[in-house]
């Protein structure tokens, strides 16, 4: 990828799959700053990839992706 590319890996379920009847996925999305993962997050919600909805959870820097 290129230096200022958007990387995305998964989905793919979470290591606590389902809680309370509700299934869970997650994404990695890592991006070279805050502004291009967030013309990434608006594309995505504009091409209806992001469904409303839908409840999504960013976390930012995350300390560890179990």
């Amino acid at each position: 990828a290129g230096a200022g590319a958007v990387e995305v890996v998964g989905p793919m379920p979470c290591p606590i799959a389902r809680i309370s009847d509700r299934w869970r996925m997650q994404v990695e999305i890592t991006a070279p700053n805050a502004g291009s993962l967030g013309r990434f997050l608006t594309a995505a919600r504009n091409a209806k990839i992001l469904r409303p909805g839908e409840t999504y959870a960013v976390d930012v820097d995350p300390v560890a992706l179990m």
